[in-house]
């Protein structure tokens, strides 16, 4: 959308006053972080408290697209987006540019005339582009965070002759995705494409491939100086390294245009890019001359768990099976935390799932059991991922760039909990609970409570349930702590003190309800 109808704002700085480009965007140095947090903050309207099944299920289905959270680090991200995209801006006036050519050619004829002065004619010795790099693997939240930084700009303004002396377009950001091969011509023809679309002019001509890569990177340098583009994003940067030499073509054509026109550039990439990246310091200090944001996973460990408390203590208002007076317990934030390791795309969609789950059970609150079965039901696909993080398997990680749940597999889990629901208000569903399973309700006990259950543990855990089948739940947990002590020594005993009462209460209420389900505890251990 083209915004025509706009305010010029005085900036704050006077690096950045009488620049058009510059003062027709939001001035964010104006605002406090707790304003850019509130505005950075997205949700659906909250679910009424009195809704029934359908309409929860319903607004659930929608928090996935509309839940962003905002942490300390994406505050950091928009004031480097917001400080490129003016110094950007800074040697472009347009309203200078006349002024400026006027100046210097009435000195440069002083000078000629032989008036003895010293004339600046500007400087061409800048070779480091304006760049910043987010690095991060598919699901941890990148994309979003950058999407949703942007999103605070307007993409597209039409300045008035009247107000600035000539009539001009101004493209704020212009995103586009690396081609997959890599290959400039077609990265040209993506940038044409996407200007094609972002101002509604026709540009179809120049989007395909007929045409020279030498015609298509001039006519791509034209559009971008034509429309001002003040950030060019760069998604999935990591497919230049499908192929060596256009590997290289590509980067440097990047670092022309930005070195040439003074168009800050953003590049979004997986880890995988990291090793071009760190060939030398050159190039390295490209990627990012004004820093590499590694978007990594959550974490929650007692040196550094502040971003997860935030994200999981404001993911816990959106629990529709709790009232207002309700929170969510540690036992629960620790399942969610043990299942997802903090990957925010598998802690939302298990979040939701869990809770779509529950109310085809006709649950009333969520359980690490309950979250433990729908991770097994849906999320087979990314498990082993989930299980390398929780390793800390550096080797193993190398493989999974992509810890994502595919969309396509997230709603079709969805929708066939909606169709359950949707036939048990109809009278007409045939679903049947799983039964209990003593042994893996005993295994997650101990695991959501931090326990190592190592392969000892568990064939000690075989045999006390083959040697007796009658004993108590009771009984079966005070062995296998016995053991558990056994292997660790006296230390462990008195860690596990405290750890045994939180087990055993656990592991009451577990057993005492009804139904059962089944756990996932494939990458335990």
């Amino acid at each position: 959308m083209i915004i025509e109808d706009f305010q010029y704002h005085f900036s704050t700085l006077e690096i950045y006053r009488g620049n058009p480009l510059i003062e027709a965007l939001p001035d964010f140095l104006e605002y406090s972080v707790l304003d850019i947090v509130k505005t950075l903050r997205h949700a659906p309207p909250p679910c009424h408290p009195r809704a029934n099944r359908r309409q929860r299920d319903q607004w659930l289905g929608s928090l996935v697209d509309e839940c962003f959270i905002p942490l300390p680090r994406h505050t950091e991200l928009l004031e480097v987006i917001d400080l490129m995209i003016r110094q950007g801006y800074v040697n472009r006036n347009p309203m200078q540019d006349a002024l400026e050519r006027e100046r210097l050619a009435t000195a440069y004829m002083r000078q000629q005339e032989g008036e003895k002065m010293l004339l600046t004619y500007g400087s061409s010795q800048k070779t480091t582009p304006l760049s910043v790099s987010v690095l991060g693997c598919s699901g941890v939240g990148k994309t979003c965070a950058v999407t949703r930084i942007l999103s605070l700009y307007p993409q597209v303004l039409k300045h008035k002759g009247s107000r600035i002396g000539t009539e001009l377009i101004q493209i704020v950001y212009l995103r586009v995705e690396c081609p997959h091969e890599g290959s400039v011509k077609s990265l040209c023809i993506n940038c044409i494409a996407a200007i094609d679309q972002v101002t509604g002019e026709n540009f179809s001509r120049w989007a395909h491939g007929r045409h020279s890569i030498e015609e298509l990177k001039a006519r791509l340098s034209q559009l971008l100086t034509i429309y001002h583009v003040g950030l060019l994003v760069i998604d999935e940067m990591q497919n230049i390294m499908a192929s060596r030499q256009n590997r290289d073509l590509l980067f440097n054509f990047l670092v022309s245009i930005s070195n040439t026109l003074c168009v800050p550039l953003m590049f979004i990439s997986t880890p995988k890019i990291g090793k071009f990246m760190e060939l030398d310091f050159k190039t390295s200090r490209r990627f990012g001359s004004f820093g590499t944001f590694k978007w990594d996973w959550l974490k929650n460990t007692p040196d550094n768990h502040s971003d997860w408390d935030a994200f999981i203590g404001e993911l816990s208002q959106y629990n529709v099976l709790m009232d207002e007076k309700q929170t969510m317990s540690d036992e629960v934030k620790n399942a969610f935390y043990y299942y997802s390791q903090g990957v925010p795309d598998i802690l939302l969609k298990l979040f939701v799932l869990s809770q779509k789950k529950a109310q085809v059970l006709h649950e009333k609150q969520l359980s690490p059991e309950l979250i433990a079965a729908t991770f097994k039901d849906y999320f087979s696909a990314v498990a082993p991922g989930i299980n390398a993080i929780r390793k800390n398997d550096a080797t193993a990680l190398m493989e999974f760039q992509d810890i994502a749940m595919p969309r396509t597999v997230f709603f079709d889990a969805s929708e066939t909990l909606s169709d359950e629901i949707e036939k048990q208000e109809n009278g007409a569903s045939d679903f049947r609970e799983p039964e209990i399973n003593l042994k893996e309700r005993i295994k997650l006990s101990l695991s959501t409570l931090g326990l190592e259950f190592s392969e000892r543990l568990e064939e000690a855990l075989e045999s006390i349930l083959t040697g007796d089948k009658n004993q108590s739940p009771m009984a079966v947990l005070q062995q296998l702590l016995d053991k558990y002590n056994e292997e660790q020594g006296n230390e462990a005993k008195s860690k596990t003190r405290g750890k045994k009462k939180k087990t055993e209460e656990s592991l009451t209420t577990t057993i005492n309800r009804e139904p059962d389900l089944p756990v996932d505890t494939s990458g335990d251990a």
